[in-house]
């Protein structure tokens, strides 16, 4: 994945339309945070769509850590939970201070729920639950902080199989297909 300028079809396209460093400057001395384009989902909210594609106790641990160590972040953690749009694949840039700060509270939460959550039974996919977790988190970070931020267009450079990840959910939402 990388930030592009547009979408457009084929991988040498994408290539093309890869941001180049004085676009970065450009970007970065207009705004403090470069994040991806949001994701809409329509028909489900944040946490729905969470609790359909994972195992839920890495968002419920994430939620009951903000609550008892940082709890000036609930009121924006329960508002990007009910959103039907996030910005996800944990692809930021953002000023070096922001950056130290995401990190010190990010980072305090995922450590906690390693504590909190055995993963020991999950499949290699589900057990990547500090990733999941940390794409929400990123939301919340930026709205409890109200941090100013630029959406980016971003390209998938490997072919993306539209009709398998589209049955994977149906199957997912609907209680057919496992979580792992």
């Amino acid at each position: 994945r990388y930030f592009t300028r547009k979408e457009v079809r084929s991988v040498e396209d994408k290539k093309n339309q890869i941001l180049t460093g004085p676009e970065w400057e450009k970007l970065l001395s207009e705004y403090p945070v470069v994040v991806a384009d949001k994701r809409k989902y329509y028909i489900e909210s944040n946490r729905s769509h969470y609790n359909h594609a994972h195992h839920s106790d890495g968002l419920d641990a994430a939620e009951q850590i903000i609550a008892e160590k940082y709890p000036e972040y609930s009121a924006a953690f329960t508002k990007v939970c009910n959103r039907t749009w996030a910005h996800m694949f944990n692809m930021f840039v953002m000023r070096r201070d922001l950056f130290d700060q995401y990190c010190e509270w990010m980072f305090s939460i995922l450590e906690e729920i390693e504590h909190r959550v055995d993963i020991s039974n999950y499949d290699t996919y589900e057990a990547r639950i500090y990733g999941f977790v940390s794409e929400i988190l990123l939301d919340v970070w930026i709205e409890a902080n109200n941090i100013d931020y630029k959406e980016q267009n971003v390209s998938f450079m490997e072919p993306q199989n539209w009709l398998k990840k589209g049955s994977s959910f149906v199957l997912r939402k609907f209680g057919l297909q496992s979580k792992g």
